[in-house]
């Protein structure tokens, strides 16, 4: 292709030298111009007509290989939607903008650079763009790593899905801007943009290959190169610039908390008074307070709570150090509306412009902070300490100029309790905790709400999370779908566009475990040794009817599942009473020794389909009265919402120009699926190619040489027609 290129533009040198040689000459009077034929007219119009053919053939070359051509379009103005530094020398920015994405590196070095995606943060199979700037030259490559050789070195793709935009050094960077498509539908090497959390790969070194190089074994220290994966979800709302809203800052810390030596589980409760304020006002952002580098690998969750009422029970307690949630099980406390939560990975949440969660201290003087502590194989001697104390928090940021809506968070999921059983030695274990139609449908306002950003949250060996929405009987598209998620970063995302729920529509929070490395049952619980099916949903505008919307599978539908029929319930402990054959059997030992292994499939059928026990909580509530509960039965659902496959194989066609494009995009519009993009072309390796300023500038050149002979060409061909007319 490229000497094809090559030996056109030679040839349109000879034509342009040969024109200007004719032109130099052309010295018609206007009496000769009158006699010409209207065949030297057509002639005229045939080359005329040739070289704008040129023309543009030329501008396309340059558009291909000229990185730094005006040309290839480049967005100075762009606004990056998103920042992050994955290193302290390295910073990633992006922008999604309909079915692609921008993105720019700036690299603290000035040898190669690389940026990766992969499904499991494993180099294997990862898909990789790399580039460099060598002498004033800008190289740059659309690349993966095998999955089957025993390296870690990038290769060159066949097809090149990656479009380089810029590439220069200043005196510290090395900067590289280019765009994607988010499903370039190159299966064998691109890993698709999609709303799962992506696994980021980058590296970096402070040589670049010799002589632009880009075979096997070229780049130099590639296995020191490599840094750290990291998770991240790139397809969510931005949030552009900073706040324009005086704010001030509201701190919620713990007071020295003693943490757990073993492994098990700490829920540490603590109680604040909020100072008076004169007026409302507005949360607009939350994030965590660290005591601590070792803090910040202790913590699981922390999360506000506002608190009902002002009696001195809760006077007492908001001048106590706090204390272990469990011990307040007897107390009647109404503290269950969410005001914000952070979960381990989770950076700072900004709230979008429209919005801010409301704070009145005449309505709501008490705020519970509950913090969870897990020691995750945390080695205390490599401290020197025998005893670790941690004083982390959550930080608010609140203004008194109000936004348009008030905001509210709700948790939408399954009752941690022992009813939620993940058997053991599966790879795929569903579970759904529902919000039913009678719920919303009696707490929801007439116009519905608006969800504009979710968390999912499972402890250990979740690997998939979704919201499904279902209404009238029919499933729409699920406001979050996560099949790739990552127990350690669990971040609020804010959703392209608000997902609208109305009252009588039944949510459900679906949750897919991995259980392969477990021998033993997993139950629901609040402990990270237990497992958990929750998504938080910030909405507007915000109801005090309803905070939480959870179930959990009745007893009946647990015992059934496992065979069990009947159950002496004044047996100390448990015994089976029904069937005969399980007779005698405590129910601690059916669970233990039931045979997942044949059984597992009716197990899930059972509990999918069976009863199950819904919740719905408001903020009036205590600990130990829920408001409403219903027994329930799952939706009966007509139509089953179906994600369409973005790319399709065209059927087989003998012509070549069929050939050369095999995929086709169906078009897609929903809440949570971006619409899907195709390649409009099927690039090969011998387009990797790369130009110096100086080379680009001659070669933009070329076409604008061309440019200013076909105008005069034209404008000398109008004036004949004239004449003649």
């Amino acid at each position: 292709m490229l000497k094809e290129l090559m030996l056109d533009y030679s040839r349109a040198k000879l034509i342009l030298h040969e024109f200007e040689e004719r032109s130099s000459t052309m010295k018609l009077s206007l009496k000769s111009v009158k006699m010409a034929s209207f065949a030297n007219i057509l002639t005229l119009l045939k080359c005329w007509i040739f070289l704008s053919c040129y023309v543009t053939h030329l501008k396309m070359v340059e558009s291909r290989i000229g990185g730094f051509s005006a040309h290839l379009d480049i967005d100075e103005t762009t606004i990056w939607d998103h920042t992050v530094n994955l290193d302290d020398n390295f910073r990633l920015l992006w922008t999604i903008k309909e079915n692609y994405a921008i993105f720019e590196i700036q690299v603290r070095t000035h040898g190669y650079v690389g940026l990766g995606f992969s499904p499991t943060g494993s180099k294997e199979g990862a898909d990789v763009v790399m580039g460099w700037v060598d002498k004033g030259q800008t190289f740059f490559q659309d690349r993966h790593v095998s999955a089957n050789k025993n390296s870690t070195e990038p290769l060159v793709d066949p097809s090149q899905d990656y479009v380089l935009l810029s590439g220069y050094e200043n005196n510290t960077h090395t900067i590289i801007r280019f765009r994607r498509k988010l499903d370039t539908c190159d299966n064998l090497y691109d890993i698709p943009i999609t709303n799962n959390t992506m696994r980021i790969l980058f590296l970096y070194d402070e040589n670049d290959p010799l002589n632009g190089s880009v075979g096997p074994g070229s780049l130099p220290n590639v296995d020191s190169a490599w840094r750290s994966a990291q998770s991240l979800v790139l397809i969510e709302r931005g949030v552009q610039g900073s706040n324009a809203e005086k704010t001030r800052k509201l701190e919620f810390r713990n007071s020295g908390v003693e943490l757990p030596y073993d492994d098990d589980t700490l829920i540490w409760c603590k109680f604040f008074k909020l100072d008076k304020m004169e007026r409302k006002n507005h949360v607009i952002k939350f994030e965590p307070i660290f005591d601590s580098t070792w803090s910040l690998q202790y913590l699981q969750y922390v999360t506000l709570y506002e608190c009902a009422g002002s009696g001195p029970e809760l006077e007492a307690l908001a001048h106590e150090p706090g204390q272990q949630c469990y011990n307040m099980r007897g107390m009647q406390l109404s503290c269950n509306t969410y005001i914000a939560t952070w979960s381990r990975g989770s950076p700072a949440f900004i709230y979008p412009p429209e919005v801010g969660y409301p704070l009145d201290t005449s309505t709501v003087k008490f705020i519970m902070m509950e913090t969870h502590y897990n020691n995750l194989n945390i080695d205390f001697e490599q401290f020197k300490l025998n005893h670790m104390f941690d004083s982390s928090g959550l930080r608010l940021h609140v203004t008194e100029q109000l936004r348009q809506n008030d905001a509210g968070l709700m948790s939408i999921g399954i009752e941690p309790n022992w009813h939620h059983i993940i058997p053991p030695g599966q790879a795929r274990v569903v579970s759904q905790g529902h919000c039913i139609e009678q719920c919303t449908k009696s707490f929801f306002p007439r116009e519905g709400v608006n969800i504009f950003a979710t968390m999912t949250r499972t402890h250990q060996i979740g690997v998939e999370v979704k919201l499904r929405q279902m209404r009238n009987m029919q499933e729409l598209a699920p406001i979050v779908s996560d099949g790739n998620i990552d127990p350690n970063y669990q971040t609020f995302r804010r959703l392209p566009h608000a997902a609208r729920s109305l009252p009588g529509d039944r949510l459900i929070a679906e949750c897919v475990y991995d259980s392969t490395t477990r021998r033993a049952i997993t139950l629901g619980g609040p402990s990270m040794k237990e497992e958990s099916c929750m998504v938080f949903a910030l909405y507007y505008p915000k109801q005090k009817q309803l905070t939480t919307c959870h179930s959990s599978p009745s007893l009946s539908t647990v015992l059934h599942s496992l065979g069990i029929e009947y159950l002496n319930a004044n047996s100390d402990p448990v015994v089976i009473s029904l069937p005969p054959e399980l007779k005698g059997m405590t129910l601690e030992t059916r669970l233990l020794t039931y045979d997942w292994e044949n059984q597992f499939k009716a197990f899930q059928d059972l509990t999918l389909k069976g009863a199950f026990k819904a919740q719905c909580q408001n903020e009036e509530s205590s600990v130990s009265n829920i408001s409403s509960t219903f027994i329930s039965w799952p939706a009966n659902i007509t139509e089953v919402f179906e994600a369409p496959k973005l790319c399709t194989m065209k059927p087989p066609s003998s012509t070549k120009s069929e050939q050369s494009d095999l995929y086709v995009v169906k078009d897609i519009s929903n809440n949570d699926i971006v619409e899907g993009s195709v390649r409009n072309s099927r690039s090969s390796f011998s387009e990797t190619l790369a130009l110096s300023r100086s080379e680009s500038s001659s070669a933009s050149y070329i076409p604008r040489l061309f440019s200013n002979y076909y105008y005069y060409f034209g404008t000398l061909l109008i004036a004949y027609t004239l004449v003649l007319s």
